[in-house]
């Protein structure tokens, strides 16, 4: 799944393996920035437009449903 913070230029790519990487979008040039392991399953991902918050729903964490939410990059 990927989502992608036009203002920030930052796509964010979510798998199932429950890694997520960060890559920083440029002239037409694309580099990663960072990934690391968020979850099992982290496959799916959006972003706030305006805050830059990006969402994390994920089925399973010790039973339960929760939505873990991060801070994206700064303007």
């Amino acid at each position: 799944m990927l989502a992608f913070d036009a203002r920030l230029q930052t796509l964010y790519v979510a798998g199932e393996s429950g890694q997520v990487s960060e890559f920083k979008v440029l002239d037409g040039q694309i580099s990663k920035t960072g990934e690391s392991l968020l979850a099992r399953n982290a496959h799916v991902v959006a972003v706030h437009p305006m805050t830059h918050e990006i969402y994390f729903p994920l089925m399973d964490i010790d039973g339960k449903p929760i939505l873990r939410i991060m801070r994206g990059g700064k303007e």
